[in-house]
């Protein structure tokens, strides 16, 4: 038996045993209004992933919505957004003590014309607006981000096996 999430259109299953939890919801943070949520934070065996789903190819998107969506990710601004949704939900974790292995952010893009390259792109601009590990200052003896990662489905499903995130409608 599996435990799973829906987000829109999109399915996260993990084994019945996993701790996965839905992070934007007011059981699980109850600063919602004052900050930021990521979708999901998994405990994973070696890593508390912070997990962001973004899905403009939903079916129930309409074509304005993912225009919309295209110009804040081409240009950027969706980056703004992204940092502070990831700083917000670290915060509160580690104001809950929560935290005890390192963290990784994985947002997880679905949107057709958005290919690897693009996805490297934002994946850098992360990495200097979220310092991991390898950017972190020579100062820091801790490092609130092992890494940041920017997949499409996919990408997901062949680095996390155990996590699968498939289309169900």
């Amino acid at each position: 038996m599996a435990i799973s999430f829906v987000e829109g259109s999109l399915r996260i299953r993990g084994p019945n045993a996993a701790k996965i939890r839905r992070f934007d919801a007011q059981n699980s943070h109850a600063l919602l209004g004052a900050m930021k949520a990521v979708d999901f934070v998994i405990e994973e065996t070696n890593y508390t992933i912070f997990l962001e789903l973004k899905d403009p190819d939903n079916p129930q998107a309409s074509n304005a919505n993912r225009a919309d969506f295209a110009k804040k990710l081409y240009s950027g601004s969706l980056d703004q957004d992204l940092k502070y949704k990831y700083r917000d939900s670290y915060l509160y974790e580690w104001s809950c003590g929560n935290i005890r292995k390192p963290a990784l952010y994985i947002v997880v893009i679905q949107f057709q014309p958005f290919v690897s390259a693009h996805r490297m792109v934002r994946q850098d601009r992360l990495r200097e607006q979220l310092p991991a590990r390898s950017q972190a200052p020579a100062a820091w003896q801790q490092y609130y981000l092992e890494d940041v990662l920017v997949l499409d489905c996919s990408g997901w499903n062949q680095r996390f096996p155990n996590f699968r995130i498939e289309r169900i409608s």
